[in-house]
């Protein structure tokens, strides 16, 4: 597949052909590591026995097929179903859900790769009844190695999750460099509702633009994004919990701790009150991620499923040491503390006592000082209604919400 004229990969994206020539080197030095095998050799063992239906559409999974679309060997980077396909002569289509309109494309396309009017580089996405579910097919030369049976070119065959958000038109186009038509074409193609001899051009000019080596690398660089920004949309409505993971302190407590934001970038450790726990943080997962930071949000004991709630006194010794676990567990360098309404007590506390592994703490509507008598009365009672009365939650938390310094 060549390059449209006047187009410079290096050019037009020089940071993501710099990530993606990056990625090619290693994949490329762990190649010749194991021995520079084809997709045949590398998976010693032939596939499985045992068709288990609906097995086939889990991200993750890999196969290789011949031409007539029988199973040649079957790759599962995820967990191992229960049972796993077979080449003893099954239908690899009818297992991975083709649809109706993906049969036609895949018919289309082993029909142009068996004529040789093909190149290595052309790819083609099959749509599957399992939706989100896409098949990623590109032609891979196999020989006679493996004794597969077929000829000596078989179709290799990746299973992603293809997702397009009603706002991902505008995000891809701002950050690939896309036009309004190239956007639309990169739209239908990842959802598998595009086929044909014209295909090639179009995707060496969007790859192009990307910076990217081939169009199968921008196809799954689109996808994963896409997939990426749906999920966290979907966590900041509330509809899906964050991923979550289990810190435990030299006492042997454990805690549940959310993880938010961007995979790298700032650490930032948020301290939830007292009634709002994720809430306020989760609704900000895209932006954080935007942004950059990296955020950690345990829960205090007592809270989700973290240890039960610590002894009367020993709250902010017990918080102070879920803090110093996660820092070390994590090795998280000098992390800001986001305190929130009376978390901002915590955060405080356990930046002073840990203040040499803090980068700073910020305080967002912190809970003001408890003035007298009256302060202490009323946050006690707006706490023993909330605990006590499920009917009455949503007039504490709205009497909590404008608790000010004069009251709460």
């Amino acid at each position: 597949m060549c390059l449209p004229a006047g187009i410079n990969p290096a050019f037009e994206a020089p940071e993501l052909q710099a990530h993606f020539a990056r990625a090619l080197e290693i994949l490329e030095q762990q190649w010749h590591r194991i021995g520079c095998p084809n997709l045949v050799t590398a998976l010693a063992e032939p596939a499985a026995r045992n068709w288990v239906a609906g097995e086939g559409t889990r991200p993750g999974l890999w196969l290789l097929v011949d031409l007539q679309g029988r199973l040649l060997r079957f790759c599962d980077q995820g967990e191992a179903p229960a049972g796993s396909p077979d080449r003893d002569g099954g239908d690899a289509l009818a297992w991975l859900q083709v649809s109706s309109a993906g049969k036609r494309a895949w018919e289309n396309f082993v029909k142009q790769i068996a004529s040789e009017t093909f190149s290595w580089q052309d790819i083609q996405v099959l749509e599957t009844v399992a939706s989100p579910k896409k098949l990623l097919c590109r032609p891979v030369w196999v020989g006679n190695d493996g004794d597969t049976g077929a000829g000596p070119i078989a179709v290799s065959v990746e299973v992603f999750d293809g997702v397009w958000p009603a706002e991902a038109d505008e995000v891809v186009a701002q950050a690939f460099g896309l036009d309004h038509q190239e956007t639309r074409f990169l739209r239908d193609f990842l959802l598998g509702q595009l086929d044909g001899p014209a295909l090639p051009q179009m995707l060496s000019q969007i790859a192009a633009k990307a910076g990217a080596p081939g169009a199968a690398e921008m196809i799954r660089l689109v996808g994963f994004l896409l997939q990426e920004r749906a999920d966290d949309l979907a966590i900041a409505a509330g509809t899906r919990l964050p991923p979550s993971l289990l810190i435990r302190d030299a006492l042997g407590c454990e805690t549940q701790c959310f993880r938010l934001g961007a995979e790298t970038g700032q650490p930032v450790i948020f301290v939830h009150g007292m009634m709002d726990g994720i809430a306020g943080i989760q609704r900000l997962q895209p932006q954080l991620r935007t942004c950059g930071f990296r955020v950690y949000a345990p829960l205090r004991g007592g809270y989700g499923t973290s240890h039960p709630t610590p002894k009367p006194h020993q709250q902010l010794n017990a918080f102070v040491a879920q803090i110093k676990a996660l820092i070390e567990q994590e090795n998280l360098q000098r992390p800001i503390l986001l305190g929130h309404r009376s978390g901002a007590v915590f955060a405080r506390a356990a930046a002073l006592r840990l203040r040499d592994r803090i980068g700073g703490i910020v305080g967002v509507a912190p809970t003001p000082p408890l003035s007298g008598p009256a302060t202490i009365a009323r946050c006690r009672a707006i706490s023993a209604g909330w605990r006590s009365a499920p009917g009455l939650r949503h007039l504490c938390c709205h009497l909590f919400s404008r608790a000010g310094p004069e009251r709460c």
